[in-house]
């Protein structure tokens, strides 16, 4: 389920429309809240990875998420994302969250929305347009970055976050977990949050 915020100031409303009311926040619901699930869920041969391993194939899922995401948005003529330090920690600290405590969704498990979340990390303060999008996904252990990107591509709403001509920053996290928690019922997963941004 992706969710896109947008907030624009010194701008008049009525030339501008909805990113630029001034500084009001609008979140659009994009799509029915359910997990999108691919693969297998549990994989008999795989063991248990050391850290330090298991680290390395986590930045190497990250590292090739953004190339098969900036490879189509190359393909549809947009500009490549570039990763941004705050928008990549908002995602790490989301991925570790909904993966220890064992929930699924946007909404952190404080109450927070998501918009909430990345302003700590990405604030809008001293901007005069703010706009931030988050896809999320988790899937069995043999997901690879190329698939979770069709399946977001063949989503509508997550393929408008994709897509999004806007954005300028990306923050990617990818986590393997070997017995997830509640929601996701002990099973060998990858969970990943994709964060976007973009602010002047």
């Amino acid at each position: 389920m992706p969710s896109l915020v947008s907030r624009g100031a010194d701008c008049p409303a009525h030339n501008q429309g909805l990113d630029s009311v001034s500084r009001l926040r609008f979140l659009i619901a994009l799509s029915v809240a359910l997990p999108l699930v691919l693969g297998s869920t549990v994989s008999a041969s795989a063991a248990a990875s050391s850290k330090p391993s298991q680290q390395r194939t986590e930045r190497a899922f990250v590292q090739s998420l953004l190339l098969e995401i900036n490879v189509v948005r190359e393909k549809h003529s947009l500009r490549p994302l570039r990763v941004g330090p705050a928008l990549r920690r908002a995602a790490d600290q989301h991925d570790l969250e909904m993966g220890r405590m064992g929930y699924f969704s946007h909404t952190s498990a404080n109450g927070t929305d998501f918009s909430g979340r990345l302003e700590r990390y990405y604030p809008s303060r001293g901007t005069r347009f703010w706009s931030v999008g988050e896809n999320l996904l988790w899937s069995g252990s043999n997901l690879t970055p190329r698939a979770a990107v069709r399946v977001w591509m063949r989503s509508p709403p997550h393929r408008a976050n994709l897509l999004r001509r806007d954005w300028r920053q990306i923050g990617i996290a990818a986590y393997r977990i070997t017995s997830a928690p509640g929601y996701f019922g002990h099973r060998r997963i990858w969970l990943l949050t994709a964060d976007f941004g973009v602010r002047y």
